[in-house]
């Protein structure tokens, strides 16, 4: 048995199961440690990405103040019709605002019109999507690693 600093114990690493804390008083599970949520596979995005080396970690910060993140390829759209299970994709439009210097970003279901570029993400923003007051995005931004180097 191997205890942490907060004097939990957990199997060791490198044995089935290590890392993980011990169950308290019997085999009943650990009540002291949420699992993590399962994130889907970046491998699976292959099936929309057709050049991984090019679609980029992209992250979003909400007018909300929510952040999310994902894979885009500036200015390309992504098919929907192969999209991986636990993987959503968006399209981001862009439009003018009354000024000069700021552009009005939102994420919408898809766009035609203004589009910037679609992106996937293994959030749902069903909540976000379509905001009538079109300026759900406060500040986006691409990020050095791309889809392959998360791959490989």
């Amino acid at each position: 048995m191997v205890m942490d600093r907060n004097n939990r114990s957990h199997a060791p690493k490198g044995t089935p199961g290590g890392g993980r804390f011990e169950p308290k008083g019997g085999d009943a599970p650990a009540d002291d440690v949420t699992p993590p949520a399962s994130r889907p596979d970046p491998h699976d995005l292959a099936a929309i990405f057709d050049r991984p080396d090019l679609a980029r970690q992209i992250d979003f910060t909400l007018a909300d103040g929510g952040r999310v993140s994902g894979y885009a390829m500036d200015c390309e759209r992504l098919p929907r019709e192969h999209v991986p299970d636990g993987w959503h994709v968006y399209a981001i439009m862009e439009s003018e605002s009354d000024d000069d210097d700021a552009d009005i970003m939102t994420i919408r279901e898809n766009t035609r019109v203004n589009h910037r570029m679609d992106f996937a993400t293994d959030r749902d923003l069903t909540d976000v999507i379509d905001d009538p007051e079109l300026e759900n995005v406060a500040d986006w931004g691409f990020t050095d690693p791309t889809l392959a180097d998360d791959l490989a």
